[in-house]
């Protein structure tokens, strides 16, 4: 009689096994080709995907005989561009309620089937493919519901390490230690045992996790925290906002026109919003905050040493989440910058070393068992479960919505036989101009010249405004319908160096015989971006990273235009307009859910 709604949760399981057998037998082809490049451990494309990280490979060694698929909230054996599909992407179970999850009831029916999928496996095409968990990942309250773990406010919060914590202000912060008392998997699950024994906090654990026999990796190996939630929504946001309370109102003023005003290529879904809207800031834009726009937006308006001490950290975790940039050292470049930016912290901040700061310093590990961080978010899945959300209307009952729309989404979609026809998709330009006069510049008759023996320069040469090159479009200044994003301004490889870099805009593809150009305009390096850091308490820290993530150039192009072999072309740039120069940053990751 006392029951109300707000005490009622409704828990929706999926019959995971008919959907992983959907899955697998659409996708069995990609799934076989990409495990080949796994099982070799030959990255192909070097963008340090989950499979070559350590916690995979291992499996890989453990389990060499079965053929398996692992689970991180999707399968990780496809390619990350069909991965993060939405109609790719199995839901398990979901707690629609008002109250907080109890792991135990909610996900009692689902770890049985998850332990079935694991022993019996699924048939598809005359193979036995047996289920691994890999991981669990979430933001720290999931984790906390998920590891049975004591909240992220909590003394003993980390999931990694003893760390105690300190009681000041009203509030938990968590200073900086060297070196951590680490956690083992030993001392995981003794710890674990005793909490459920005794019904008591030990160091940290409530209780058993309820992944406990279901991990493939030992925990707390196999956790890994999102850095959506924890690095972006959480830390990032909070020195957002800190900066930027201690600007003055003119420049506040400026900074935010600027932040929304920012031009990017055309594929970035979300830009950049102004900080005085921080509170109502996806975690996309903050992502594009971070890692594009505050260094060379802010540069020009804070104090050296306090702008310094923050780009360590937006170099460490854009070291994190783009492909290796320094091979097998990038992980720990990454660290020795968020280290000493937590380290200092104290230094420039007040009030703000809370478990989100903390946790940064056990990402080195997380980057080296499961890879690039852009392969690590929950973008993805949070986008899958609001659009199935959002298409309702007038109902109350969200949980209803969400599985019946997602039902169809599922099965419609795989009827569909050419659903993964952009991975059919080649290389190569596109957009003819037909309109285009090749005898208006002579670089082209040089080319004609040395390329092809033929008198007529306008049937054998074939102008283009657009072209695909790795699997990514690229724009043209000629390109007219481009609207105000920027996808013209590329960072291209020496034509003898590939280790030297220019940047430029690109006035047209070209296309004679079998090879194709782009012809670019040229921007001349203006200076390293460190020397815009100089003098700087960490100028030598930086120095290196910095100038690999960001590339000052000069305003004026170059008079002669150059043509370039499209292969030559690496990446996408945004580009910032700033008083004497521009600040150029290539694309962190084309792989991430946007």
């Amino acid at each position: 009689p006392n029951l109300n709604d707000t005490n009622v949760a409704i828990v929706y399981d999926s019959d995971i096994k008919s959907i992983l057998s959907l899955l697998l037998k659409k996708l069995y082809k990609e799934i076989r080709e990409y495990t080949k490049q796994l099982r070799i451990n030959h990255d192909v494309l070097g963008t340090y995907d989950i499979g070559f990280g350590y916690a995979y490979q291992q499996l890989l060694h453990k389990y060499s005989n079965e053929n398996f698929i692992t689970a991180l909230m999707h399968l990780d054996e496809l390619p990350s561009k069909v991965r993060y599909q939405r109609y790719n992407m199995p839901i398990v179970s979901m707690w629609i309620s008002s109250k907080e999850p109890n792991a135990s009831i909610w996900l009692q029916n689902t770890i049985a089937v998850l332990e079935e999928l694991k022993t019996t496996g699924i048939v598809v095409n005359d193979d036995i493919v047996k289920l691994k968990v890999l991981a669990i990942t979430g933001d720290t309250p999931a984790l906390k519901i998920a590891l049975n773990f004591i909240s992220h406010n909590g003394y003993y919060c980390c999931y990694f390490c003893l760390l105690h914590g300190v009681h000041q202000e009203g509030k938990r912060q968590y200073p900086y230690e060297c070196p951590f008392q680490m956690r083992t998997a030993e001392s995981f699950a003794r710890d674990s045992n005793i909490a459920s024994q005794f019904k008591r906090n030990e160091n940290g654990h409530l209780g058993v996790s309820v992944f406990a026999n279901v991990i493939d990796i030992q925990l707390p190996y196999s956790i890994i925290v999102d850095y959506a939630h924890a690095s972006l929504l959480r830390h990032s946001k909070s020195i957002f906002s800190e900066l930027y309370r201690r600007l003055s109102p003119a420049i506040r003023d400026d900074v935010d026109i600027t932040l929304a005003k920012q031009p990017f290529p055309h594929f970035f879904n979300r830009r950049m919003k102004s900080f005085k809207d921080l509170s109502f800031v996806k975690a996309t834009e903050v992502r594009n905050m971070l890692f594009y726009g505050f260094l060379p937006i802010f540069h020009q308006h804070l104090p050296m040493n306090l702008l310094s001490h923050f780009a360590l950290y937006i170099s460490g975790m854009r070291l994190l989440h783009s492909s290796p940039i320094f091979g097998d050292k990038t992980s720990e470049i990454a660290d020795a910058l968020l280290m000493k930016y937590y380290q200092d912290f104290r230094s420039f901040y007040r009030g703000l070393e809370n478990f989100v700061l903390h946790v940064h310093s056990h990402f080195k590990a997380q980057h080296k068992m499961f890879g690039a961080f852009s392969h690590l978010g929950s973008f993805g899945q949070e986008g899958l479960v609001g659009y199935m959300g959002s298409n309702f209307s007038g109902t109350r009952y969200q949980g209803d919505l969400i599985a019946e729309n997602y039902s169809l989404d599922i099965v419609l979609r795989h009827e569909i036989n050419d659903i993964n026809l952009f991975t059919k998709i080649v290389d190569g330009p596109f957009d003819k101009d037909v309109n285009f006069d090749f005898t208006s510049n002579d670089i082209f008759l040089d080319i004609h010249n040395r390329e092809c023996n033929c008198m007529s320069i306008n049937t054998c040469l074939t102008a283009f405004r657009r072209c695909r090159i790795h699997h990514h479009v690229y724009h043209s200044i000629h390109y007219k319908q481009r609207q105000k994003s920027i996808s013209y301004f590329v960072r291209y490889c020496h034509l003898t160096n590939d280790g030297v870099y220019s940047f430029g805009k690109i006035i047209m593809f070209f296309q004679v015989q079998s090879s194709t150009y782009a012809l670019i305009q040229q921007h001349p390096v203006h200076c390293l971006f460190s020397d815009l850091l100089l003098p700087s308490l960490y100028h030598e820290l930086l120095h290196k990273p910095v100038n690999h993530l960001f590339y000052v150039v000069s305003k004026q192009c170059l008079s002669v235009y150059e043509p370039v072999l499209v292969s030559r072309i690496l990446d996408h740039c945004i580009i910032f307009d700033c008083i004497g120069y521009h600040i150029v940053t290539p694309v962190s990751s084309y792989d991430e859910h946007d």
